[in-house]
């Protein structure tokens, strides 16, 4: 450690070396590629005691840490906030949240102009001082430019000594956080008076970036005679108010909006009176008692309007609106379509696809005017950012509850303590909670209402089977703040406005991705006092534990290693968090491991609704861009798109010969998959253009990283024959695919347009999937993921190999290239494998092993140790463990350290003899960042 960390310091303070990079270096974090959240969070993985010395703290920025904080309490690390009153800055409220934190002790500076930004976490060998301009505030934390210097320290450090005394002395003018003290501070508390702004005169409601865009497209479907249109827009995006902003546009003479629940006609109608100036008389309910008919704006439930619709005239309206779009499979909505014959029709959903088949698109004629997804909400300001939390949920007999568990341990007293208990430990933005809960069965909702207010935090329980008044009266006691929980099974999922609410509770399992985000959604809306939404789910032993990750994608991963990678170091853009709890993360981690995602029924379901969404089977390419279907596990099980087309539909794939089908699976097999555009490139332009010279095919590859090597292994690889192994050219054939004669590049023959159609898909969506943020200076891009036959490819070998002639390592003397692949978890070896431990060093280095009976001067492992010196590249690929699948992360081209390069001896476990072998140390150029370097070394 004394070795390491000089040289560290040398590195950062005197003169930096090239290839060095160390977590022990002095690093500047400017919330940029890392920021100060996800490195506090890093560091208080391991730590064995830590201070915080901050002037400033918001509930928010405390939250972003509290889960780490509650795993530090279960391990029995102990740590210290020293806070100020400075300015007025902290809340009573923030105060409160830190007397909740079991395993800190809390002091605060009351005198003087405490502005203080440091933090001291101590390690079993060092010590991290972080000092800058970052406050602990959710801002500072995650989106602000803030500079914060991280600096590594021994005990015997002067540095380490001088700042345990000035936290010593802090400590000492300080008063420790009490009950007693904070009654005291709350009664006397002023906030700080607002920054003046000058008060805006303008009233008028205007419509936001998106849903500008939005009504540009439906002003553009309308030119194109479409009288009907589809708008996709996320829970809490203003679908309501994009509509009657489309209205305001149109300037129908009569508008009828429909909904299913007659308090979203009031929440509907109270919208487009703040758009349109007009007399109340313009607005009208047609629902239960009340039948107005006659105004400019009728707002009517589709179960009313069915037992009436001769109240109207089939024209009488020229602009329809059916909110909640999703729900028109059910014959009432049917019956709508078939009566009614207005000019324009829209509909609004946050959910289009449904597990029932059913096409809503088609309603619409496929006229899908526009799409907002969660995603961009947040990113557009839209919404309020959340704070997910995923925390165990109770434990019987030391068993996590399961999807099978008995009711009577789902209400149990010592559950819905564990739910108080997490609850309240969480919080809430805002003076007052007022949260939805989401439980399984409506006997669990029933008695978890009445234990929950028996313990003082009022709660009421609703079902489908409660009345539209039950639900009403609930609303709106939780909007005045007489109730503290709503809970609901079944319902609240969609179609309900409660922008007051500021928690939700997931007390049951995940059962679909779609309804994960509904829930997650209802309480995303702004409200006045709402910085952000707290989010608790409560993760058991539960089969489809691995669709939470999934949700927070945009699209449908199936990759085992991205959601891994979100569970163990989430990423999430803008002012929301994920986070989970030790023992939460382990439950998921042990779903993902478990789950196929190529199961059949899940495969037509999906391909489904994307016939839905086009009217029609999408390409290859469509599946792609629409972001549903993952299309590298589509081409991996069955070979090639028409073949997967055939099983998910039940037709008989279209006849094809025999050569072609041999060359369009080696395009959705080698190339799409590859990591290497250039024959892509080349033959899209074949396919489109005819025959190439080599000057042609050399300006089609300009902008791709390219050489005389690279070229000859490409009319290599096209030939299939002398590239590929025999088990590869008894499904790909030995025909080359291009014929290289004399300077021209060709096709080896004429292609029918079905064959050339394609043969297009196949080769645009391996363009799609192949990085265009690809390195043009090298062969590979940093920390992007490769196989050992991409890489060999890459590499230019003269032909490939099957991956177990490569295993950890192979030199390739005519290319001069050494690329090493490392898995670092070996679960599952075989018994005559030897322990090797591949675990990284830091960043930038981690120890590596020759194979069995080789010394240094055996000639490969002689090569790798003197590489620099020979002109060898010796590139490094690593994946955490053997199920994340072939693919491994590139973490850039490495040096061998000779110093610590030395033979050993390790067990071989079969024979238990002992058997040499060179362990290496390798070190990167760039050090691996850090969300990536937690991840494989967790």
């Amino acid at each position: 450690m004394h070795e390491d960390l000089a040289t560290s310091l040398a590195h950062g303070m005197l003169q930096a070396q090239a290839n060095y990079q160390s977590p022990l270096a002095p690093t500047l974090i400017t919330n940029t590629d890392f920021n100060l959240g996800d490195c506090l969070n890093n560091e208080l993985a391991t730590a064995e005691t830590f201070i915080f010395a901050v002037a400033f703290i918001t509930e928010g920025g405390l939250l972003m840490l509290k889960t780490k904080l509650a795993d530090l309490a279960l391990r029995g690390v102990k740590g210290k906030i020293i806070t100020s009153t400075y300015l007025g800055f902290n809340q009573p409220k923030m105060f409160a949240e830190l007397l909740k934190l079991p395993n800190v002790t809390v002091e605060i500076v009351t005198d003087g102009a405490f502005h203080t930004k440091a933090y001291y976490i101590q390690h079993a060998n060092h010590h991290t001082i972080l000092v800058g301009s970052g406050n602990l505030t959710a801002t500072a934390l995650k989106t602000n430019l803030e500079w914060t210097v991280k600096l590594s320290s021994l005990t015997e450090g002067a540095f380490t000594q001088q700042f345990q005394h000035a936290l010593a002395q802090l400590s000492s003018q300080a008063v420790p956080l009490t009950p007693a003290w904070l009654a005291e501070y709350t009664a006397q508390y002023q906030a700080p008076l607002p920054t003046k702004t000058p008060v805006s005169t303008v009233t008028q409601i205007t419509p936001n970036q998106m849903q500008g865009a939005a009504l540009t497209a439906l002003q553009v479907l309308r030119h194109q005679d479409a009288n009907r249109a589809l708008v996709v827009s996320a829970t809490g995006t203003g679908k309501t108010y994009l509509a009657a902003f489309d209205i305001q546009q149109a300037q129908p003479k009569r508008v009828l909006f429909i909904a299913h629940r007659e308090q979203l006609l009031h929440q509907a109608m109270a919208t487009f009176k703040r758009i349109f100036t007009a007399p109340t008389d313009t607005f009208g309910i047609y629902s239960g008692s009340q039948h107005t008919s006659s105004t400019r704006f009728v707002f009517a439930s589709i179960q009313t309007l069915t037992k009436h619709y001769a109240d109207f005239d089939p024209t009488a309206f020229d602009y329809i609106v059916i909110d909640e779009t999703h729900r028109a499979k059910a014959p009432s909505y049917q019956q709508l379509f078939t009566y009614f014959k207005p000019t324009f029709m829209l509909g609004i959903t946050a959910t289009p696809e449904r597990t029932d088949g059913f096409n809503v698109y088609e309603l619409f004629d496929y006229n899908l005017a526009y799409e907002i997804s969660l995603a961009d909400a947040l990113a557009a300001d839209m919404l309020v950012p959340f704070n997910y939390i995923g925390v165990a949920d109770y434990q019987v007999d030391n068993e996590l509850i399961t999807d099978l568990t008995a009711l009577k341990y789902l209400v149990a007293d010592e559950r819905v303590e564990h739910l108080i208990a997490k609850t309240n430990y969480y919080g809430y933005a805002g003076e007052q909670l007022r949260g939805l809960i989401f439980v399984s069965r409506i006997e669990e909702g029933e008695i978890l209402a009445v234990k929950l207010t028996e313990r003082g935090l009022a709660s009421q329980f609703l079902s489908a089977q409660s009345s539209n008044a039950e639900r009403e009266q609930a609303v709106a006691a939780l909007e005045a703040g007489t109730l503290t929980y709503l809970i609901a099974v079944d319902i609240f999922n969609e179609g309900i406005d409660i922008p007051a609410v500021n928690q939700i509770v997931m007390l049951r399992s995940t059962q679909s991705k779609i309804i994960f985000l509904q829930q997650l959604g209802r309480g995303l809306r702004k409200f006045a006092g709402k910085e952000y939404l707290t989010v608790i789910d409560f993760i058991g032993n539960y089969q489809n534990n691995y669709l939470i990750p999934q949700a927070f994608e945009s699209g449908t991963i199936t990759d085992k290693d991205h959601l891994r990678l979100q569970v163990l170091q989430p990423q999430i853009s803008g002012l929301s968090t994920i986070n989970f709890e030790a023992i939460a993360a382990q439950q998921i981690l042990k779903a993902v491991t478990a789950v196929k995602f190529d199961r059949i029924a899940v495969l037509k379901q999906q391909f489904q609704a994307l016939c839905n969404r086009f009217g029609r089977q999408p390409t290859l390419v469509e599946v792609y861009q629409s972001n549903q279907m993952d299309v590298r596990l589509i081409l991996n099980k069955f070979k090639m798109y028409p073949a997967f087309v055939s099983k998910m539909t039940g037709e008989i794939m279209p006849a094809l010969a025999a050569d072609f089908t041999a060359w369009l699976q080696f395009i959705s097999q080698e190339l799409a998959f590859g990591q290497r555009r250039h024959e892509l490139l080349i033959l899209q332009a074949l396919l489109k253009q005819g025959p190439l010279t080599t000057m042609e095919v050399l300006t089609i590859l300009e902008d791709e990283y390219h050489d005389q090597a690279t070229l000859s292994s490409i009319v290599n690889v096209l030939g299939i024959k002398d590239y590929f192994t025999a088990t590869d050219r008894r499904k790909y054939g030995d025909q080359p695919i291009v014929d290289l004669i004399g300077d021209t590049w060709q096709l080896p023959r004429l292609f029918t347009d079905l064959e050339q159609t394609m043969l297009l898909d196949a080769i645009e969506v391996g363009l799609l999937m192949i990085s265009t943020s690809n390195d043009k200076q090298n062969q590979f891009t940093l920390y992007q993921k490769y196989r050992r036959k991409d890489v060999v490819r890459l590499l230019n070998w003269a032909s490939d190999l099957p991956s177990i002639d490569i295993g950890g390592y192979k030199y390739d003397v005519p290319t001069q290239t050494l690329p090493i692949f490392i898995t670092v978890e070996k679960n599952g070896q075989a018994a005559t494998d030897l322990n090797y431990d591949n675990n990284f060093i830091a960043p930038n280095r981690l120890p590596f092993y020759s194979k069995a009976n080789r010394t240094l001067s055996s000639p490969v492992e002689a090569a790798l140790f003197d590489a620099q010196n020979r002109d060898i590249f010796v590139p490094l690929f690593v994946k955490k463990s053997d199920d994340e699948g072939a693919a491994f992360y590139y973490l850039g081209p490495v040096t061998v350290d000779q110093q610590t390069t030395q033979t050993t001896e390790l067990l071989n476990q079969r024979t238990q003899k002992m058997q040499p072998v060179v362990r290496f140390e390798l070190v990167l150029n760039t050090d691996v960042p850090m969300h990536l370097w937690e991840y494989l070394v967790q």
